[in-house]
């Protein structure tokens, strides 16, 4: 993510969802993972090109990171842990190629209030078939959730900020539903049910009243700003009953909060914490499961300490 996206994230979070529910259109054939990834990867790498070709050259900085991401990503073997990260740099380069497709609706307003109106049974509320493995679908929901919230934001926000930053936010939610779209055409084993509501509303209410602390703590630090807007974004998503998203988003939250809680990680916990090679793939925890191998970081380290831990509390009372 970008910076000038860092910058506008605060107006993205009050932008709610809303429209008439719209049908949604079946989703496509299934694709078996590790070749649709590699192929995705591949496609990507192409539109790059293109896009650094129509980019002038002292401009082309942030597209030679985007390149590096693609490259790393095909050595990466696990499924899950690929799809999980390559959300950001396929959003990324979505929302440029749609940039410079739609350069004309940034010159004034009436063209970006077109654009806008032409993408809007896209990014209606629809009824949309969730892939049965929960990551997949936890990507799918939050994918969704965050496309059609910035899509609500596009219009008013080209008023106040000119009609070149509506048609950015255009290009944040069509990255954002086109990772949903491809996301929901994916394969993973179903490696576990989805964690029911109050569960997940109590690890949301337990991690909010932590991040409260924090806050409270340091009244005037940024630390915990990505943290408090991860955790807003689980509970829009546990409001719309997107148990998958809300469980994946938690996750990344008690991770950002780990990063910055005094004294680190609870080092006591991570010898409980079951080994990377254990998640199952498909499951919630595979991607971050996948951070615990190789050299031991402060992530891997939270991650077994925290993340693992609580995303083990989701299931506790089922066994």
């Amino acid at each position: 993510m970008n910076v000038f996206y860092r910058k506008l994230l605060p107006l993205l979070l009050l932008a709610g969802v809303g429209g008439v529910e719209a049908q949604a259109q079946p989703p496509k054939q299934a694709a078996q993972p590790l070749p649709a990834l590699q192929a995705e990867i591949g496609r990507l790498q192409g539109a790059l090109q293109k896009i650094v070709e129509a980019t002038p050259e002292k401009a082309r900085g942030e597209l030679t990171g985007l390149g590096q991401q693609l490259d790393l990503l095909r050595q990466q073997k696990s499924p899950s842990a690929l799809v999980y990260q390559l959300r950001n740099p396929f959003i990324e380069i979505e929302l440029r190629a749609f940039i410079q497709a739609h350069g004309d609706a940034g010159k004034d307003f009436s063209h970006l209030e077109t654009l806008w109106t032409a993408e809007k049974a896209r990014f209606a509320p629809a009824s949309r078939p969730a892939p049965a493995a929960p990551l997949l679908a936890a990507l799918a929901e939050a994918s969704e959730n965050h496309a059609q919230k910035v899509y609500r934001a596009a219009l008013p926000y080209g008023k106040a900020a000119g009609p070149g930053a509506g048609v950015y936010y255009l290009g944040e939610a069509e990255g954002n539903m086109a990772f949903h779209d491809f996301v929901a055409r994916l394969t993973l084993p179903a490696a576990e049910k989805v964690p029911d509501a109050a569960t997940l509303r109590s690890a949301l209410e337990s991690l909010e009243a932590e991040m409260q602390k924090g806050f409270a703590a340091d009244p005037g630090g940024q630390e915990l700003i990505q943290a408090s807007a991860l955790l807003k974004e689980a509970r829009e998503l546990l409001e719309r009953d997107f148990r998958a998203g809300a469980a994946l988003t938690l996750l990344r939250s008690r991770l950002e909060l780990s990063r910055h809680r005094k004294g680190g990680a609870a080092a006591s916990a991570a010898s409980a914490a079951p080994a990377a090679e254990k998640a199952a793939e498909g499951s919630l925890i595979a991607p971050f499961a996948a951070m615990t191998t190789g050299e031991q970081d402060e992530t891997a380290r939270i991650v077994r300490a925290d993340v693992i831990p609580l995303y083990q509390s989701f299931f506790r009372k089922n066994k």
